[in-house]
């Protein structure tokens, strides 16, 4: 899988995640918004991911480990609680994150220079 399909991937399953969650609400609140400012961020960022652009590529990598931890946090506040819903959300959306940050950070990594005979 490369970088852009999971970069792309976790940026849909962010903003879904946020519309699932603001509509599943009966008070509507801003922090259920962050996922979908992350997920508009990833998609911004997608064409610079795919042509490689190394700010773009960077920054995106960046947004995915921030997204991953915020999604980690909200797991671990919501442990204890009757959530079971919330907690499916986060947990996906950590999973996704956590991918999108792992095949970055793999299709980033400096190449061995090979010897010209």
């Amino acid at each position: 899988m490369k970088a852009y399909t999971t970069n792309l991937l976790n940026a849909v399953i962010l903003i879904g995640t946020s519309v699932w969650s603001f509509l599943g609400e009966v008070r509507h609140t801003v922090p259920t918004l962050v996922f979908m400012v992350l997920g508009v961020i990833l998609l911004s960022l997608n064409n610079g991911v795919q042509y490689r652009i190394k700010s773009q590529f960077r920054t995106a990598t960046a947004v995915s480990l921030a997204a991953a931890l915020y999604c980690l946090y909200n797991v671990w506040y919501f442990r204890d609680s009757e959530h079971f819903n919330t907690m499916v959300k986060f947990i996906v959306a950590a999973l996704t994150s956590s991918l999108a940050f792992v095949f970055m950070m793999l299709e980033n990594r400096p190449t061995k220079p090979t010897l010209k005979k």
